[in-house]
């Protein structure tokens, strides 16, 4: 399975998305939308985003880092004003610096790192903690479930 997952950790106001595989335009649409319609996402002010799993063969272009922009900015960039957003990126780094530089002036304490360690640091939220969410969203994504827990509810957007 391919896709995204997300969920929001209660205790520590820490909303993680976590993409994974093939995504295409179509999964980040849909993902958008649900993000939109769950009042829990972002509540927090502080959001990890992990775009370490994408397939190299879905890193977008310039055009399409573009129109995600857009779309945010459209749709959940009020939400996420106050927010401190880490977006951690491997191979995609270039496009997620890209995608930070076209919504800073809405959504301005959004930083890119090459690490989770580091994105959790600079967030101030556990490794250890947040690494296993990181791995209990991707092990959704790839088994085509969810899981809803007292501690955080997940839906995953996958292709299908």
């Amino acid at each position: 399975m391919v896709g995204i997952a997300y969920g929001h950790d209660a205790p520590t106001g820490l909303s993680v998305s976590v993409w994974d595989g093939e995504v295409t335009d179509e999964h980040r649409r849909r993902h958008m939308a649900l993000l939109a319609s769950d009042p829990e996402w972002g509540c927090g002010h502080l959001l990890l985003t992990d775009l370490s799993g994408v397939c190299p063969s879905s890193t977008p272009s310039s055009e399409r880092v573009f129109e995600a922009a857009t779309a945010f900015l459209g749709r959940l960039s009020r939400r996420t004003v106050h927010s401190k957003w880490a977006l951690v990126a491997n191979h995609t780094f270039e496009q997620a610096l890209q995608f930070g530089a076209q919504i800073e002036t809405d959504v301005p304490r959004l930083v890119v790192f090459d690490s989770l360690s580091r994105g959790c640091r600079w967030l101030g939220v556990g490794l250890d903690e947040v690494g296993a969410i990181v791995a209990a969203l991707r092990q959704q994504i790839r088994s085509g479930s969810y899981v809803t827990t007292d501690r955080s509810r997940t839906r995953p957007e996958t292709g299908g």
